[in-house]
């Protein structure tokens, strides 16, 4: 059995409202919140918890499966089981919820997530081996994953002694006592405690929402610390534009989605979505490659993404590189990071060709911070981006997409310095340029041309003859 001990959060109730059907505004003390859990839902686990007695009715109350992530989520908080048919009453629901949902599948077949709330429960003594037996039988037989937690801060005798009998017979309860909670809905994992990440002015934990069993990223946000760095309006915008994102429908699979804004005293929480595998590359590494049919991938992937971003949302992403793409479990794209990003007008945005001055640079431009310095990454930055200019559309960054390009077939940077950016002086390396096909390169060509009113669209680099060919 594996029992993990944890640290409270912040004892100050936190906001949060959930609406499963779309994004629902509420007004908070520092942003507008929002989340995605039903009303029904939310009455259905009310008079569960309120129950005790584990009839088979309330037990099918506290039984949900998530065809979506193939977790089942069980809550026996609040239980007091006193007789074998009482427990009994509980397992017939685990296996009558799962057989309603894989009507033909032989129970060979069903293997699912599992999360359990064990929050006050209670087994009487003198039917806790039977009780045990059943645990391992539903777990060998059906579980492919189980977790289960607890908030309360001891190990209550009934889960040791439970523990122990599990022991005995091969089966691992993986019990997290003194869960760390956020919003009393997501748990924090603690396989990845302190942290998956860190920024300037906050955190990135994994967790699971004890509702739906999914896993999602949290990135918790120091209130005062945003403050401090004058970066408030920064985060305000972040969070509007992922909600209006998240809002767009249809969702977009190649962008991240925002499910929930959680409020406290001292920190905001966002609760994304979860991205497995990572970046595609890490701030830290030196350099990496993909051959070309993998690059081509994710390259058709990401600018699916952009292309909804711009005609479907309206977003300017401004700060698109490697490290802030992932990939989920099934290897495929995720736009994020969108502190940089711009709501843009895409009916009167428009282009024009000019002149290259490399003293020309406008620090009065939203680019440029007040050391006269790039905001975002430098090497994905565009010449007009360099210049300050500030009638700026899609191409900027349809060029930081050139460069992720460019990046991911050769493993190294088009431009060392901002100068080479203004001239355009790139040259593919020789060994990596006789690998490259005469398409890729014709795409990187059009795409990282200094004319904006000559560098190629999305709509035109999603028909060109290597985005459109099977590698």
């Amino acid at each position: 059995m594996k029992i993990r001990q944890g640290l409270k959060l912040e004892t100050k109730q936190a906001v949060s409202t959930y609406d499963h059907e779309g994004i629902s505004p509420m007004p908070s003390a520092f942003i507008s919140t929002y989340s995605m859990a039903s009303t029904e839902e939310q009455q259905r686990n009310s008079i569960a918890v309120q129950d005790p007695e584990p009839t088979l009715n309330n037990m099918y109350n506290r039984v949900r499966y998530n065809s979506e992530h193939n977790t089942l989520i069980v809550n026996v908080g609040g239980l007091r089981v006193k007789t074998v048919q009482q427990s009994k009453n509980v397992f017939a629901a685990i296996i009558g919820v799962l057989k309603s949902h894989f009507k033909d599948a032989k129970d060979e077949d069903i293997r699912v997530h599992c999360l359990i709330n064990y929050d006050d429960f209670h087994v009487e003594d003198d039917i806790i081996v039977e009780y045990s037996d059943m645990v391992k039988d539903v777990q060998e037989k059906y579980y492919k994953t189980v977790s289960r937690f607890t908030t309360e801060g001891i190990l209550q005798k009934q889960h040791a002694k439970l523990k122990q009998l599990l022991q005995d017979r091969d089966v691992e309860m993986c019990l997290t006592v003194d869960a760390r909670m956020i919003a009393n809905r997501y748990i924090v994992d603690y396989g990845t405690e302190p942290s998956v990440g860190e920024g300037t002015y906050g955190i990135v934990y994994l967790a699971t929402c004890k509702v739906t069993g999914s896993r999602v990223a949290i990135k918790q946000l120091n209130k005062n610390r945003i403050s401090r760095l004058e970066m408030s309006s920064f985060v305000a915008r972040e969070v509007n534009i992922m909600k209006r994102i998240s809002s767009c429908r249809p969702r977009h699979p190649n962008v991240v989605q925002l499910y929930d804004v959680v409020e406290t005293e001292r920190s905001l929480y966002l609760v994304l979505e979860y991205c497995g595998k990572g970046p595609l590359e890490s701030l830290t590494t030196e350099r990496m490659q993909w051959p070309e049919k993998q690059a081509h991938k994710y390259f058709v992937q990401l600018s699916r993404g952009l292309h909804h971003l711009h005609n479907d949302v309206g977003i300017l992403h401004r700060d698109l590189q490697l490290p802030n793409i992932c990939l989920n479990d099934e290897d495929d794209v995720k736009i994020l990071d969108f502190g940089m990003s711009q709501i843009f007008d895409k009916k009167t945005f428009y282009k024009e060709g000019f002149d290259f001055d490399p003293e020309s640079v406008n620090t009065n431009s939203e680019d440029i911070d007040a050391e006269g310095g790039i905001r975002g990454n430098l090497y994905y930055a565009s010449p007009e981006v360099l210049l300050g200019k500030k009638d700026v559309g899609p191409e900027v960054d349809v060029w930081a997409l050139g460069v992720c390009l460019y990046k991911m077939l050769t493993g190294y940077l088009p431009f060392a310095t901002a100068q080479k950016i203004l001239m355009r002086t790139f040259t593919i390396p020789l060994e990596e340029e006789e690998e490259l096909s005469e398409k890729a390169k014709d795409l990187l060509d059009r795409m990282l041309t200094t004319d904006v009113s000559k560098r190629i669209t999305l709509s035109e680099i999603l028909q060109h003859t290597w985005t459109t060919s099977v590698i």
